[in-house]
């Protein structure tokens, strides 16, 4: 289990590096963008790049979130309940979260094979879109991974607990 947990960590982690060079990229080519229209000379797709690599940066960047438990979570019926009921509801919060972003992940992934085979791409730059659908798919199984994997903690005994007799 160690051994999984350390293998998604490092693509988690992986994918965090390339969702920040990817957001650090888009902030200077609008800079670019920006500057160029104003110097009358724009650059043509500018928005449609943009608009991709939104994609790369909000699903490379979501199974971090996950991991590290920063997404928006109101408690205020959950919390005023017993420690008991709140790992009841963070059990099956994590069991729906793996169902759902599985599910969404595979579908996407289905989608982006259907994408490649239609040979579908962006109407000014004519960037293949499957790429970027496989990208979704890949960051929501990986969101799932993660949802399961923190699933699969709550019944673990932890490591290094000496009262566990481990």
């Amino acid at each position: 289990m160690q051994f999984i947990d350390k293998a998604i960590t490092a693509l988690i982690h992986l994918f965090k590096s390339i969702s920040m060079a990817v957001l650090t990229f888009m902030m200077f080519f609008i800079l670019l963008a920006v500057i160029m229209r104003h110097l009358k000379h724009s650059i043509m797709g500018d928005y449609e790049l943009i608009q991709i690599l939104m994609v790369v940066v909000i699903m490379m960047g979501l199974p971090f979130v996950e991991k590290i438990n920063e997404h928006i979570a109101i408690g205020l019926i959950v919390d005023r309940l017993s420690q008991k009921m709140q790992v009841v509801f963070d059990v099956v919060a994590h069991l729906l979260t793996a169902a759902v972003c599985l599910l969404v992940g595979w579908v996407n992934i289905q989608h982006a094979v259907a994408t490649m085979l239609a040979n579908r791409s962006t109407i000014l730059l004519k960037l293949p879109l499957y790429p970027f659908i496989f990208i979704i798919g890949i960051g929501f199984i990986l969101w799932g991974i993660v949802a399961l994997l923190k699933f699969a903690k709550v019944f673990m005994p932890e490591t290094g607990n000496p009262n566990r007799g481990e």
